[in-house]
């Protein structure tokens, strides 16, 4: 099972604060939000922040750099993130395989699905009273999702709950109709059984 990284790391800044020194869950961050490595050491300390987007930084030409970024008023709004794919019960291990960055947290789910259907194309599943192992501030309550996979033209797709596009991404980032992903529903409770009903789940 896997879906987008859309919920980065906790790495202790607000939104639109720099690190310096830069810390190894932020530079995840920047990453999963479409950084390279080569954009982050170019511009040095103190560290880009995680309101600001890689590719704003370039100018009519294609070139990049910091001072072209800086001149874009970017806010305090998150920059889009989910450029890397992640096991949705191991999102820790897939992390580091990924990105090389070292987090030193497992942020694994325990137990099973609860519920699961088929509609439209589609699978769906429900988790109830799940657990999270060595989860930070910034994974998802597992509980509280039902999952949806990519319209399912190919079985290696029936358990890709993402989009086709990188949503980091500079030139198509766009979600589609047929993208996967999930619901997320905060009071959801105990998921007994999903059916398909007409057109609806």
């Amino acid at each position: 099972m896997e879906g987008c990284g859309l919920w980065g790391v906790a790495d202790g800044v607000e939104v639109d604060e720099p690190e310096d020194p830069l810390s190894v869950a932020h530079r995840y961050n920047l990453r999963n939000q479409g950084w390279t490595d080569a954009n982050i050491n170019t511009w040095g300390v103190p560290s880009p922040t995680n309101a600001d987007v890689m590719y704003m930084g370039k100018d009519a030409t294609g070139e990049w750099s910091k001072e072209t970024l800086r001149e874009s008023f970017l806010g305090n709004s998150p920059a889009p993130k989910g450029r890397y794919i992640l096991d949705f019960f191991n999102r820790g291990t897939d992390r580091e395989a990924q990105s090389s960055v070292s987090l030193n947290t497992l942020d694994q789910e325990t137990g099973m699905f609860s519920a699961a259907a088929s509609n439209f194309g589609r699978a769906l599943w429900a988790r109830s009273e799940s657990e999270s192992l060595e989860a930070d501030a910034k994974s998802p309550n597992a509980s509280s999702m039902i999952l949806y996979t990519q319209i399912i033209e190919r079985d290696e797709q029936l358990g890709n709950c993402y989009t086709e596009a990188d949503p980091s991404a500079e030139m198509i980032s766009d979600q589609v109709d047929a993208d996967g992903g999930f619901i997320l529903i905060p009071e959801l409770g105990k998921v007994i059984a999903m059916r398909a009903l007409g057109n609806q789940v």
